[in-house]
């Protein structure tokens, strides 16, 4: 029961408690029995894309949420592309 009054201090502090009473009444309740256990990783689970702030008050910004650990490679650009108007001949 601790996390959930911390969850709802946290958002106290970041928007009206009419709000996060609010939040709190739309989660289903699996939703609302994982974040009062403080399982995290199972309301991310449950959640999706709307957990972020959910799991960011019950897990520490130090672990990176799941949809940030993906093994996709980073993307290289290119640097050198030469400029239309310099690469034409005369």
């Amino acid at each position: 029961m601790s996390d959930i009054i911390e969850f709802l201090e946290h958002l106290g502090q970041h928007g009206p408690q009419a709000q996060a009473a609010a939040m709190v009444a739309a989660l289903d309740p699996p939703q609302r029995d994982a974040l009062m256990a403080g399982d995290g990783r199972l309301l991310a689970a449950l959640e999706g894309g709307r957990t972020r702030l959910c799991y960011s008050v019950i897990v520490p910004d130090s672990e990176p949420l799941p949809d940030e650990q993906a093994d996709d490679p980073p993307v290289d650009e290119p640097t050198d592309v030469p400029d239309e108007g310099t690469s034409r001949a005369a």
